[in-house]
């Protein structure tokens, strides 16, 4: 085995690499983190030309090793190897065990991971460690409509259903400005200021949306008001809720509900599951555990070292500070 940086010219044996990963994800395609704008690096684990394991190294906003804005799951990426459980494990521990050796050199590194990546035990025994976070995701493949609402839960069917009957307007495809617009909102009321700015938002979205790989959606009133916005991007394997924002001037009983309703039947005709991509807050968790999801364990794996544990309490003072949360 060796290790190697891959360079542009290798970009589409990344990317195949990983669709075809059990962690595959639209997250660790190259054009995703382009339409990002992100500094970041390709390392692989190779044998005779062959891709074994591989690890995006991007940095965030503060030029971290550490998960960007907008890009949820990224970590280590295994080849789909074959055999049985035991040959399967020992391949990919070989692999992992291959990578460590340059990435315990990076001293901010700190990645959420793909749910599918379960074997933490290689990083504890390199002193790295981990923190469980927590998404939910409706599987899609081979399901009705009927059978999710099914699944949904009952006061939920109920505001979808009224949200229904007051003829309000769902809307695919809308203006740019509208949705950055509503979507500052959101942030605004809470006492803050959008994370996106205006050129990054309209880039990613406009990038992403050349790729089939990024849909707008919005609910509006009898009056054409836009209530609530939501981004969805998308590939085969999910459709991820990277973006939903509201007008709370105008909000009506029911739209929002409406509107992730509808997100959910497009991704039925684009992959295989839904995913809200989860939050700690209890209010949010609440909301989306409504829509009767399966639960998704990801590790948050990092450096535990004083320059991460200052990033981590810095963050956590700034939001108490600016949120109050």
């Amino acid at each position: 085995m060796e290790l190697i940086y891959l360079e542009n010219n290798d970009y589409d044996t990344w990317n195949n690499f990983v669709e075809a990963s059990p962690q595959a994800t639209i997250y660790g395609k190259t054009w995703y983190l382009e339409a990002l704008g992100v500094p970041f690096k390709l390392l692989t684990v190779q044998e005779n030309g062959k891709i074994l394991a591989g690890s995006v190294l991007a940095k965030n906003p503060i030029k971290m090793y550490s998960n960007p804005l907008l890009c949820k799951y990224l970590g280590v990426y295994y080849n789909n190897f074959t055999g049985g459980a035991y040959k399967i494990e020992t391949k990919r521990k070989n692999a992992l065990k291959a990578l460590l050796p340059e990435l315990t050199k990076f001293h901010s590194y700190s990645y959420a991971f793909h749910p599918t990546f379960k074997n933490y035990l290689p990083f504890y025994w390199n002193n790295f460690s981990s923190k469980v976070f927590y998404s939910y995701w409706i599987p899609l493949k081979d399901r009705s409509i009927e059978a999710i609402q099914k699944e949904m839960y009952g006061k939920l069917r109920s505001e979808i259903k009224f949200a229904l009957k007051s003829e309000y307007e769902i809307v695919y495809d809308i203006d740019f400005e509208t949705f950055y617009t509503v979507g500052e909102k959101t942030f605004i009321r809470q006492g803050g200021k959008s994370p996106f700015s205006r050129t990054f938002l309209k880039k990613y979205t406009t990038d992403l949306s050349h790729k089939n790989a990024f849909k707008s959606l919005a609910v509006k009133d009898k009056e054409g008001r836009t209530m609530a916005i939501a981004g969805l991007i998308y590939d085969r394997h999910a459709t991820s809720l990277v973006i939903n924002g509201f007008d709370f001037e105008i909000m009506q009983r029911g739209a929002n509900e409406l509107l992730i309703f509808e997100c959910i039947k497009f991704a039925m005709t684009q992959s295989d599951f839904f995913d809200f991509e989860g939050s700690m807050l209890e209010p949010i968790d609440s909301f989306y555990r409504k829509f009767g999801g399966e639960h998704q364990t990801y590790y948050k794996i990092y450096k535990h070292n004083v320059l991460n544990f200052a990033i981590e309490k810095g963050i956590k003072w700034y939001k108490m500070l600016k949120y109050g949360k």
